[in-house]
């Protein structure tokens, strides 16, 4: 992994076997950061030949507002842009919040061969959503995103 040209004044790059990841600290609108990674892929099997594209996810995450401090008691109540809502607990609890907004772009990944071989690929996704203005108790156990 390297930076071409000028590296952030602020940054994280991290990667193990599964991938690479990282994130530039107060990235300033209109400017450019271009960061190289290569990656080789190679058939194990002689006379195949592999065409290998990675998954590759970039995205923005801007904090509108949040608590200053853990806030005390069996409610926290808040305003953001779609509207008001209200969260209880039985007891007292300390609350902290935050309000972001994202913008996300997916490139997904492929990989293909000149070889007789089979490749399976699926996604698996689950929400926790409400049409209502309150969300039940119930447990998220297990819960996917």
């Amino acid at each position: 992994m390297e930076w071409v040209g000028d590296a952030p004044a602020s940054f994280n790059l991290n990667h193990n076997a599964d991938g690479f990841w990282g994130g530039i600290n107060d990235a300033q609108n209109g400017d450019t950061y271009v960061l190289r990674i290569v990656i080789t892929v190679a058939s194990t099997l002689p006379g195949v030949n592999i065409t290998y594209m990675p998954y590759i996810g970039i995205g923005n995450q801007h904090t509108v507002d949040s608590s200053p401090s853990p806030v005390s008691g069996s409610s926290l109540p808040h305003t953001a842009g779609p509207g008001s809502w209200t969260w209880t607990a039985d007891g007292d609890y300390l609350w902290n919040w935050n309000e972001t907004t994202s913008r996300v772009v997916h490139l997904n990944g492929h990989v293909s061969g000149d070889a007789n071989f089979v490749h399976a690929n699926f996604d698996s996704a689950q929400e926790y959503s409400t049409d209502d203005d309150i969300v039940g108790n119930d447990s998220l156990d297990g819960y996917l995103q």
